[in-house]
Order: structure tokens, then C-alpha cells, then sequence
């Protein structure tokens, strides 16, 4: 599963707990998990899961 997400160019917006969370599932599971920070993607989240 990919996961990218991201509201303007910095992150005065962003969740940090939920971005934590993220970050950790990652570290667990990185061989079927991605996490990215994308610039500028107005306010969504893409999850893409193949």
C-alpha cells in the first residue's frame, strides 16, 4: 500500500500524530507499506493499494 499526502509546501497543516503513526507502520511493515510527502497537493490524501 501507498500512501501520499500533503495540503501546501510546508506543514503547518499536517497531523502530526497521525503522520507518527504512519511513519511507524512504515518501519514495521516497509516491504508492503510506503509513506510520502508530497508538495502542494492541495488538501487530499492518495492511497493507492495494489
Amino acid at each position: 500500500m501507498d500512501i501520499a499526502y500533503g495540503y501546501e509546501d510546508n506543514d503547518a497543516k499536517t497531523d502530526t500524530a497521525a503522520v507518527r503513526k504512519l511513519t511507524n507502520l512504515v518501519a514495521r511493515y516497509g516491504d508492503k507499506f510506503t509513506f510520502a510527502r508530497l508538495k502542494g497537493t492541495y488538501a487530499k490524501v492518495l492511497v493507492f493499494y495494489l
